[in-house]
C-alpha cells in the first residue's frame, strides 16, 4: 500500500530527527497521523500496524546512508553542546508528555519500535511528573 509506505518513511525521518535533537518532524508526524484527520473512515493504526520491521530496517538504511555521505564529504559532526542537549531534553520531555496524554497508544507503539540505541520515548521521572500534572487538571 503506497500510503503506508509514505507513513513509514515519514516516521523514519521523524525518528532520525529525534535521535539528532530535533523533534519538529515527530510533532508534525503525530499531528498528521492522529485520527482527527481520517474522519473515522480509515484509522492511522491500519496504515502503520504492520510497519515495525519496515520502519526499523528503513531507519537503519537511512542512518547508514547519512554516515556514508558524511564520510564521502569529509564531514565530521561534533556533539552538540551540553546546554543544547539539556534544552532539547526539557523541551522533548514536555512535548512527549503532551503527546502521551493525547495519543498514548501511538506514542507507546513508537516507543516499542526501539529503532535506535537511545530510546528517547521511555518514561522518565520528569515525563511522568509532567504527564501527571497534565491529567490532574
Amino acid at each position: 500500500m503506497e500510503a503506508s509506505k509514505h507513513y513509514d518513511d515519514a516516521l523514519v525521518y521523524a525518528l532520525w530527527g529525534v535521535e539528532h535533537y530535533d523533534s519538529t518532524g515527530l510533532n508534525t508526524y503525530l499531528a498528521l497521523i492522529s485520527d482527527d484527520h481520517f474522519d473515522g473512515s480509515l484509522t492511522a493504526r491500519l496504515l502503520i500496524s504492520n510497519s515495525s520491521d519496515k520502519v526499523t530496517q528503513r531507519y537503519n538504511e537511512l542512518s547508514q546512508w547519512i554516515r556514508s555521505e558524511q564520510q564521502k564529504l569529509g564531514i565530521e559532526l561534533q556533539s552538540p553542546p551540553k546546554a543544547a542537549i539539556n534544552d532539547f531534553a526539557l523541551q522533548f520531555a514536555l512535548q512527549l508528555a503532551l503527546q502521551k496524554s493525547m495519543n498514548p497508544e501511538l506514542v507507546s507503539w513508537i516507543s516499542e519500535l526501539e529503532v535506535s540505541e537511545n530510546n528517547r520515548f521511555n518514561s522518565t521521572p520528569c515525563i511522568d511528573e509532567l504527564l501527571t500534572s497534565m491529567t490532574a487538571n
